[in-house]
């Protein structure tokens, strides 16, 4: 076969973020040049367009590697050309969130809301949802993170280099790229449009980096929740109204707006100016029939995390168009009033105008239920029912491919155990390879309980938990036939000290017991760190504050690669917890001090260590497998992976948001 051909299907399926959760795309990729491929973080794009002519003849003059080529091109081309067996309807959905997890090399997430509106994407994909996504284009995204020789957290930004990224610019009709003007005050902000494809689903994204505009708007799109509190609301203005404007250009009236998170919510005004104009309606009229259409989840369990304002600032930006309108400011003021009454919330805005509300587990709904309940007595009753869409994750991301393969092929009951077992060690070995790279050093062992605990160091899950009773936690830790070690990882926010103080209390413990090599904190958390640490650690530790983790997908994450959950009842777990699967801390669930309520946890923890987890995990049988623990394994992966993928979760999006408003039911 004609070698520019091959060059090119290949170059067309690396366009294509479909290539980063492929599993045979990902294997012929890594073999084309594993060195170049690793480079840029497993990048296959950047692997295409850095790998010489010469090197890629190499590997097509194989024949095998030729047919290898031709069939992922046609597997590929399926995929894209297949039709959607549960979305009978030509009407689109528009999904607008701040950040999103795609991959590794796409640094333009902070944590778990942008990888799960990443998961959210491909999920879409894979069922053939007809969704576009929508969202900002950061010249460097989220902080990278360093660790000093003190622990102290350093944030510093690297520009992203987009060259070499699998991003596209979206195109006018004359084949140029496509720019938006948005008006913010007295200017015209030129705004940049482009696109990545992920799967069948395009992913907009909005620049304002462009030499035109004054410096201030270049910088709007400069960094991912930015700290400025202006610089973030023209974030939260410019990706709506982008929006709206990509709308017309693509003359697309979609039939659900689907708001990810509060911060898009001025979408509901961007339209309602636009209805006042273009249909001559009044505003109720306007209002009733943006209701109709939008739809709201909210990720965030606490008032504090949601995303506020004061009415000055508000009326600043929106003043001249609400004049030109009519509109009373008092009334947008009213519709934004959230908790606090001296403060706009953008969540409440987006409340008011939805006609669908989910929260991200059962438990998380009732959270947001009272949370809003002095909203919900001034609106109409039928919205009081937030309703329940547990998170799920997407498996051709997250789910290790020896594990799928041996759950496609097997039931529950026909796993063999030393195969599952040989699977899971070989994943450990892989994570503690990544770990020994990271620290130039030889740390942990293959053959000790590992633990792991990863996520965004807040304050409310209580990284450090398990320093509460440091003698009772070195003794778990000495260095003997039954020890355990633990890895961490995680950002703190960066005007979060506290949760800084967390990571270099951590820091500081393994030091000065002299525990480096099996009581780790790894710095820069990301994708591909989490990857391997939800394949490779063997308990996911998990000991927020009740009830203030909203869903907790990591734990989703963990449990499908068979790794078990020691966790508060909290978010997704009391809907999967048997008994059977993990183990449960609820000691202090009752107590309102904050320190006996640790107590009480931590208490718990050492204790169902002590004489649970670690008794288990050390119990083998004569080919060194411990039974009780792959059973348990087992039955992880056997109630998790059916149960809380991102298919379960967009079939429930489907049938309890999106539907119901297109049928106006």
């Amino acid at each position: 076969m004609n070698f520019e051909l091959q060059k090119k299907h290949l170059m067309e399926i690396a366009q294509n973020m479909w290539c980063t959760w492929d599993n045979q795309s990902k294997q012929l990729f890594s073999e084309i040049d594993l060195e170049l491929y690793e480079e840029n973080l497993k990048n296959p794009y950047y692997l295409m367009q850095k790998i010489s002519d010469a090197k890629l003849e190499e590997f097509l003059s194989k024949n095998e590697n030729i047919k290898r080529v031709v069939n992922l091109f046609s597997r590929y081309s399926n995929y894209m050309n297949s039709r959607s067996n549960v979305w009978h309807s030509e009407e689109k959905i528009v999904y607008l969130s701040m950040e999103y997890g795609l991959h590794s090399s796409l640094p333009i997430y902070s944590g778990g809301l942008g990888v799960l509106s990443g998961d959210h994407l491909k999920g879409a994909s894979d069922l053939q949802l007809p969704l576009i996504g929508f969202g900002l284009l950061y010249k460097y995204g989220y902080f990278k993170q360093k660790i000093d020789e003190d622990g102290n957290q350093q944030e510093y930004y690297d520009k992203i280099d987009w060259e070499n990224k699998s991003l596209q610019k979206a195109l006018d009709n004359d084949k140029k790229q496509l720019k938006l003007k948005v008006r913010i005050l007295e200017d015209e902000v030129i705004v940049k449009v482009w696109k990545i494809m992920v799967g069948n689903v395009p992913l907009y994204l909005f620049d304002t980096d462009f030499p035109e505009n004054p410096p201030r708007y270049q910088k709007i799109t400069e960094k991912l929740y930015i700290s400025d509190r202006e610089m973030r609301l023209l974030q939260e203005i410019i990706l709506p109204f982008s929006t709206v404007k990509m709308l017309n250009k693509l003359n697309c009236t979609p039939a659900v707006y689907h708001l990810n998170e509060g911060h898009s919510a001025l979408i509901v005004l961007k339209r309602l100016f636009q209805m006042m104009d273009k249909q001559n309606l009044d505003f109720e009229q306007a209002k009733q029939k943006i209701t109709d259409s939008t739809v709201f989840t909210t990720h965030t369990p606490v008032p504090a995390g949601h995303e506020t304002y004061s009415n000055d600032l508000i009326y600043k930006y929106f003043a001249e168009t609400l004049q030109k309108h009519n509109i009373e400011f008092d009334l947008i003021k009213k519709l934004g009033k959230g908790n606090s009454h001296d403060l706009f919330s953008l969540s409440a805005l987006a409340v008011n105008f939805s006609c669908r509300i989910n929260g991200v587990s059962k438990l998380h709904s009732q959270v947001t239920r009272n949370l809003w309940k002095d909203i919900f007595e001034k609106i109409s009753s039928g919205k009081t029912k937030i309703r329940a869409i547990t998170n799920g994750v997407h498996s051709g991301t997250w789910l290790a491919d020896e594990i799928e393969r041996l759950f496609t092929h097997h039931s529950r009951e026909t796993i063999d155990k030393e195969q599952f077992w040989n699977i899971h060690q070989n994943l450990k070995r892989h994570l503690i390879e990544l770990v020994r790279e990271r620290k130039h050093k030889e740390v942990l062992q293959e053959d000790k309980l590992l633990i792991g605990f990863a996520r965004r160091f807040a304050t409310y899950k209580r990284a450090t938990l398990i320093l509460n009773d440091k003698e009772r936690l070195l003794n778990l830790l000495k260095d003997n036939d039954k020890t355990i070690q633990f890895i961490f990882s995680g950002k703190a926010h960066p005007a979060d000290e506290e949760g800084k103080g967390f990571i270099k209390a951590i820091i500081q413990f393994s030091k000065q017991h002299q525990l480096e090599n099996r009581f780790i904190f790894l710095e820069d958390y990301d994708m591909d760190v989490a990857q391997h640490l939800v394949k490779g650690v063997d308990v996911w530790l998990n000991n927020p504050i009740k009830p203030k983790e909203a869903s907790g997908t990591s734990g989703m994450k963990a449990g499908m690669n068979g790794v078990l959950n020691f966790s508060v009842l909290d978010g997704w777990w009391p809907e999967c917890y048997d008994g059977e699967n993990g183990w449960k801390i609820d000691a202090g669930e009752y107590e309102n001090d904050p320190q006996e309520k640790d107590r009480k946890d931590a208490d718990q923890i050492y204790s169902i260590l002590e004489n649970e987890i670690i008794p288990k995990y050390y119990n083998r049988n004569g080919d060194n497998i411990p039974e009780e623990w792959v059973e348990m394994m087992i039955n992880a992966v056997s109630t998790i992976l059916p149960q809380f993928n991102i298919e379960r979760m967009l079939m429930d999006y489907l049938n309890k948001l999106y539907k119901p408003v297109i049928e106006n039911d």
